[in-house]
């Protein structure tokens, strides 16, 4: 049974976590009233042991802080073209999380959002984000393959903290500012593709250093080592 508040059209809760396979509804009855639902509020599914799938219906609009956080059992979840916003650790430490459709058209992802997702290979973010939190993928242990899509603006601190399997990764032209320590721990990471020229690399933003050491940046005209 779904637990609601009409008033901010939010799915609080769910009576009897211990479903392995779930469907969000995207309305409930309330009353002998349909509410339409858009939020899945913060800690909604919080360590909801047993959940292996989630797919939430469309209508969503934002998935709220820690809404799934250590789901320890969670293997897969689909998520509707209507989310724009996935909340702070949204994901945390979903530990057996290895695959998630994402909105084509979201537009933020929060901070740690998958933090420790360390069964999770690969990712495509959607074209629509232009920011990539603080220690967003930070602890995916497995995550080999990262899709980051022209427009991309930034890409916090630690975003991509010990990703030890993750060896190259793409970082397109339009990205103007990376924050400190995004690789470290990085241990497996030898190249560092740029979509731009060694002049425009390095007019990208660093704060401090991003966690790795002489491996070569390879732009669309030459190639950098950092220091």
């Amino acid at each position: 049974m779904c637990a609601v508040t009409a008033e901010n059209r939010a799915m609080v809760g769910f009576v009897g976590c211990d479903n392995e396979y779930l469907v969000i509804p995207p309305e409930v009855t309330l009353d002998g009233k349909c509410c339409p639902l858009s939020v899945i509020s913060g800690k909604a599914f919080l360590r909801c042991g047993s959940l292996t799938h989630v797919v939430v219906m469309d209508g969503y609009r934002l998935i709220g802080q820690n809404a799934f956080a250590d789901c320890s059992a969670l293997t897969s979840v689909t998520l509707p073209e209507t989310v724009d916003k996935i909340g702070y650790g949204a994901f945390f430490g979903c530990k057996s999380l290895r695959e998630i459709t994402m909105p084509k058209e979201a537009e933020e992802i929060s901070d740690s959002a998958f933090y420790g997702c360390r069964s999770l290979g690969s990712i495509t973010i959607p074209r629509g984000i232009h920011r990539i939190g603080n220690l967003t993928f930070g602890a995916c242990l497995s995550l080999q393959e990262v899709s980051l899509p022209e427009g991309l603006l930034s890409i916090g601190e630690s975003a991509f903290y010990t990703c030890s399997n993750l060896e190259c990764i793409w970082i397109p032209e339009s990205v103007v500012s990376l924050g400190r320590f995004i690789f470290v721990g990085c241990e497996r990471l030898k190249e560092i593709y740029f979509g731009g020229t060694v002049e425009a690399w390095k007019r990208v933003r660093f704060r401090v250093q991003l966690g790795v050491k002489k491996v070569p940046v390879i732009c669309a005209d030459g190639v950098v080592k950092l220091l």
